[in-house]
């Protein structure tokens, strides 16, 4: 970094990034439920990504989407296949982990699921990696992103309810039929 106000412009980007955004969010969560653990924790992980920032500022920078226009049609094609099914089953990860965490917690606000935490730290690590792979110059992508994250994410837990309610009936034909043969017996 050149000047004070490039780090500082850098900074700001940071703290308005969605990420820091949401990390700032679960934060105040654990303030308000007593959790000062998490809260710890939240600082470290903050601390830890904007040190990444910094480190990265001083490298040269080449954005993943400039790499995949070097590629053949064929690659190309495949790369941002890839790359952006990552993108959204990491965002659907994110979504679904912080509802079944905050479903555990309706129940138990002050608890904290430690069982969680490297799955968490994980995905925002990805997300800060995904986000500083592809620049801020790939925005347009992100425009849709949510809608069709969304669209994903139900696909995904349709699918299960499916699985879900296709063992329970077996298992519940299993328990009639055997009950039913115990009464003939």
């Amino acid at each position: 970094m050149k000047s004070y106000g490039e780090f500082e412009n850098l900074r700001r980007k940071f703290e308005n990034s969605e990420n820091v955004k949401k990390l700032e969010d679960a934060k105040l969560k654990a303030v308000r439920a007593g959790n000062f653990a998490k809260v710890a924790q939240y600082n470290a992980l903050k601390e830890k990504l904007w040190n990444e920032v910094v480190a990265s500022s001083h490298r040269k920078q080449i954005g993943i989407i400039e790499f995949i226009k070097g590629m053949d049609e064929e690659d190309k094609y495949e790369s941002y296949l890839y790359l952006k099914s990552i993108t959204f089953m990491v965002d659907c990860f994110d979504f679904i982990l912080a509802s079944f965490i905050e479903k555990l917690q309706k129940y138990d606000n002050a608890a904290s699921f430690s069982q969680f935490d490297n799955m968490i730290k994980l995905n925002h690590e990805y997300q800060e990696q995904v986000r500083h792979l592809m620049k801020v110059g790939d925005e347009d992508y992100f425009v849709n992103f949510a809608d069709n994250s969304e669209i994903l994410r139900e696909t995904i837990l349709d699918k299960v309810r499916e699985g879900i309610d296709y063992y329970k009936n077996k298992k519940e034909k299993q328990c009639s039929s055997s009950e039913n043969t115990n009464k003939n017996q």
